[in-house]
């Protein structure tokens, strides 16, 4: 009698391990999101050659390394870090995957890897990007039992790897949310040493320091400061007419004298611009003065915009404030 082909003693295989069809996957999969590896499978009850069945079928899928989820599933948010952890026990989610993970909005472009930290040297798998670089126990959490790097050690880790657009696209956003504290961010660029990466960090440092969004509002805040105007807040929260709220990079409250530095660099395109019109009629319409100012401006500017702030402080505490 020849010898049975794979496709053949699948029914055999269904009925003696209660699986009601090809969709059945280990139990350990229950704990990684419907990941799991071939090695779990073969010591939940099957044979290689109907492990390699599910494969070549497209049962089963690759979600990354060694880490495979069934088909008719779909796929699930993070299991690919749970693939990671099933391929590489010793990983840690770490950098631009890591700031992914905790703050999946961030304006990053996709990647269609997890970055990894390990501890040794070791050859990339499909959708596994190894680095070599330690995570100290401070700066990771577990997470459904895989390992991820933390909020600010992941961001300073992601700024080192990003072209300085992107870089500063993604501190914008984190500050503008009040995502970024100075002080663990300071302890995170510290920590990160001299590495690829370390000088342009330094200089984020103090963007977050200064709570800016951007390195005009890091200059905004030297005129205020040089001028002696005190009493304003960056990246503040306020409302327009129809009670949006919306950020202003700074905000002197009681005078409700708002002023924004704008820049087509910053600003993104002309459908953002357009924004900024409509979102300064909400808040002019709501009580506020609203001042705008340019790159140019607190760059070359110095003396113009500290005039202007001052005269509309003085307005506004001369005639009163309308709320």
């Amino acid at each position: 009698m020849g010898r049975k082909r794979t496709a053949d003693i699948q029914p055999v295989a269904n009925r003696r391990l209660g699986i009601a069809s090809l969709a059945w996957t280990p139990h350990d999969g229950a704990q990684h999101r419907g990941v799991f590896t071939r090695k779990q499978a073969r010591q939940a009850g099957l044979s290689r050659g109907q492990v390699e069945y599910r494969v070549d079928t497209g049962a089963w899928m690759v979600v990354a390394g060694d880490g495979y989820a069934a088909s008719v599933s779909g796929t699930m948010p993070h299991q690919d870090i749970h693939a990671m952890a099933l391929t590489w026990p010793d990983a840690t989610v770490y950098g631009v995957s890591a700031l992914l993970y905790w703050e999946p909005d961030v304006p990053i472009r996709p990647v269609a890897a997890i970055h990894c930290a390990v501890p040794r040297p070791r050859r990339a798998k499909p959708g596994l990007v190894p680095h070599v670089t330690g995570v100290p126990d401070d700066d990771a959490t577990m997470r459904e039992g895989v390992r991820v790097q933390k909020r600010t050690p992941a961001m300073v880790a992601a700024l080192a790897s990003l072209s300085q657009q992107e870089a500063r696209s993604v501190l914008s956003w984190m500050v503008s949310r009040r995502k970024a504290d100075p002080m663990e961010f300071a302890k995170a660029v510290d920590a990160y040493g001299p590495r690829r990466g370390v000088r342009a960090l330094r200089g984020y440092q103090e963007m977050v320091a200064a709570r800016a969004a951007s390195p005009a509002e890091v200059a905004g805040r030297a005129i205020l400061i040089a001028r002696g105007l005190a009493g304003w807040e960056t990246n503040a929260l306020v409302r327009t007419r129809g009670g949006e709220a919306k950020s202003a990079d700074f905000l002197f409250r009681g005078e409700r004298v708002i002023v924004m530095i704008d820049g087509w660099k910053y600003h993104g395109d002309r459908r953002a611009f357009q924004i900024d019109r409509q979102d300064q009629n909400g808040l002019v319409t709501n009580g506020y003065l609203v001042l705008r100012f340019t790159y140019q401006d607190v760059t070359r500017r110095q003396a113009y915009v500290a005039d202007q702030v001052a005269q509309a402080l003085d307005l506004r505490r001369t005639t009163g404030v309308r709320r």
